[in-house]
């Protein structure tokens, strides 16, 4: 009930914001509002509602509020992106932690082109804290540590013009979506890291199937994870003992393979300020590195996220 409070008093802020945006186009700042509902709370390919407290398949509810700017806005002299997001997890059914809440997190981001590779990087700082494990864990764990800190980098490739010229056909700007990030936690899993390459295609209904079906879009996706010291020495750390070995090596971890079904409301709406998006779909995690019970296992989940963008 809480969490659902907050997201309309957000909610209600932002479309007020985004309309006093609309009005004066002075400001070079820009805004996003999120809810989701899941299944289990999927971090890392970890289940996390099965490891913070056996609340397999409760279902667990995530708020996301974002700021950015665009600096070329700011002077002609700079470009890109920078994006400073803040986020809370809550799980249902789960009485530990004051409003069930489980996580808090806030990054910052900056995101520029890669001209000569028709491509895109971002590098990012994001802080974390869990704050259900304490309250659960304590008596067993009696050091246990509840925050950490990662980098990552991330190149995704506009593809489109490699397919122009292997095939001769315009097939968009953005085709299989190629994306390549490393995940460095250097606090809590002792600078262990995952390595992440994704692929995914959105297909446009519309040109499918007609304009009945403008501003809906399918999107099937793809990616593997290669566990590079990360989950034994997260498990580690969190525990504050070395309840895991750690055998120091590079390794397929997982495969997620997912498909969404995207509603671009303010396409279909003809809303003429801000965007409003809504998304729903399933996704399953097939891990091939067995750490631990409980810790990283097959696992099939659904979500669904509205997000409000201005």
């Amino acid at each position: 009930m809480k969490a659902a409070k907050c997201l309309l008093v957000a909610g209600i802020i932002a479309v007020a914001f985004s309309s006093v945006m609309a009005e004066s186009l002075t400001s070079p700042i820009q805004g996003k509002v999120g809810y989701s509902f899941m299944s289990d709370y999927m971090w890392r390919g970890l289940n996390m509602s099965r490891i913070l407290g056996n609340n397999l398949g409760g279902g667990a509810q995530e708020m996301t509020y974002a700021a950015g700017i665009n600096l070329a806005d700011l002077s002609p002299d700079y470009s890109g992106q920078v994006w400073v997001t803040y986020q809370q997890a809550y799980f249902n059914h789960f009485d530990f932690t004051d409003a069930h809440e489980a996580k808090n997190d806030i990054s910052v981001s900056y995101t520029n082109a890669v001209p000569f590779l028709d491509a895109d990087w971002t590098i990012a700082y994001r802080y974390y804290s869990w704050n259900a494990v304490k309250t659960i864990n304590a008596v067993a764990f009696p050091n246990m540590h509840l925050n950490t800190q990662e980098i990552t980098l991330q190149l995704a490739l506009n593809d489109g013009c490699w397919w122009k010229s292997a095939t001769g056909a315009d097939m968009g700007k953005r085709v299989l979506n190629p994306t390549f990030q490393y995940v460095y936690d250097y606090d809590l899993a002792d600078n262990g890291g995952l390595l992440l390459f994704g692929l995914s295609h959105a297909f446009d209904l519309a040109e499918v199937f007609g304009p009945d079906l403008t501003g809906l879009s399918l999107t099937p996706s793809w990616q593997v994870a290669m566990d590079n010291r990360f989950y034994k020495r997260y498990v580690n750390g969190l525990a504050g003992e070395n309840i895991l070995d750690d055998e120091g090596t590079t390794k397929v971890a997982y495969m997620e393979y997912g498909l969404n079904l995207g509603a671009d409301i303010s396409k279909m709406a003809s809303m003429k300020s801000g965007k409003l998006t809504l998304n729903g779909g399933v996704a399953f995690v097939n891990a091939f590195e067995k750490i631990a019970k409980n810790v990283l296992t097959d696992q099939l989940y659904s979500y669904v996220n509205v997000q409000y963008k201005w």
